[in-house]
């Protein structure tokens, strides 16, 4: 946010002006890794105000789910697994580390962001799939994809992975402020 520029030429899509309304702050994505020191060095390129609370997040997965029948894979049986990961998000990098650190090997096929899928794709994930004798991981939002255009056997063997968000820094105290804002106890 502090590094980036309004929309067109960057990402925001308010001036970063606006920041100044908020009372909660929640920097997202974070490495698993992000030291105190890092964190401090975002707090000091946020500069929030004395009002302001700022939040540390980052991502995490639960057990992949299958499309076809809603089943979990465990993680236990994924470890032994050859992945083909699917995805047409903006950032796979995330998912593909997350995908290293759980599979026996990882095999990224990388569409575009917000990818329409054709047969044609099925026709090479499936091949993919052949060839390492995998199983295909993809994401919630691919999920939906491929579920408009696949057949029951491609799905049988495609799973997505759900994301999550987890708190480095006090969740306890972000679910009191918010439940304030809303009114619960």
């Amino acid at each position: 946010y502090f590094s980036d520029l309004l929309l067109p030429a960057g990402r925001l899509r308010e001036f970063k002006s606006g920041a100044k309304r908020a009372n909660v702050i929640v920097v997202t994505k974070c490495p698993d890794e992000l030291t105190p020191d890092q964190q401090q060095n975002f707090m000091s390129n946020i500069r929030p105000s004395k009002e302001q609370q700022v939040f540390f997040t980052g991502l995490t997965y639960t057990e992949p789910v299958n499309l076809a029948t809603g089943e979990t894979l465990s993680w236990e049986v994924l470890k032994n697994k050859n992945v083909i990961m699917v995805t047409g998000i903006a950032d796979p990098e995330p998912m593909k580390l997350f995908m290293q650190k759980h599979a026996a090997k990882v095999t990224s096929l990388v569409y575009g962001d917000h990818h329409i899928y054709t047969t044609g794709d099925i026709d090479h994930i499936s091949s993919a799939c052949e060839k390492d004798s995998g199983v295909v991981i993809t994401t919630e939002k691919d999920a939906v994809r491929l579920n408009e255009v696949a057949g029951e056997n491609f799905l049988k063997n495609c799973w997505y992975l759900p994301l999550g968000v987890r708190f480095l820094n006090d969740e306890d105290k972000f679910l009191k402020l918010i439940n304030g804002f809303v009114g619960v106890s």
